[in-house]
């Protein structure tokens, strides 16, 4: 999951697939509502990637 913080709320989105950059970076891909992919680190008020507990 990617964890995003504003000043009143965490929000988790899933994350749909891990990327492999060509100099072997192993990155976190998650979507907006739009349907554009993208790397959530890039994104405002990202905060971390976490391990969706069990039943998510």
């Amino acid at each position: 999951m990617a964890v995003y913080k504003d000043e009143d709320a965490e929000v988790r989105a899933p994350l749909v697939a891990w990327g492999l950059r060509t100099d072997g970076e192993v990155v976190p891909l998650d979507t907006d509502p739009s349907g554009t992919v993208g790397d959530p680190r890039e994104t405002a008020g990202f905060d971390r990637v976490e391990r969706a507990a069990e039943g998510r």
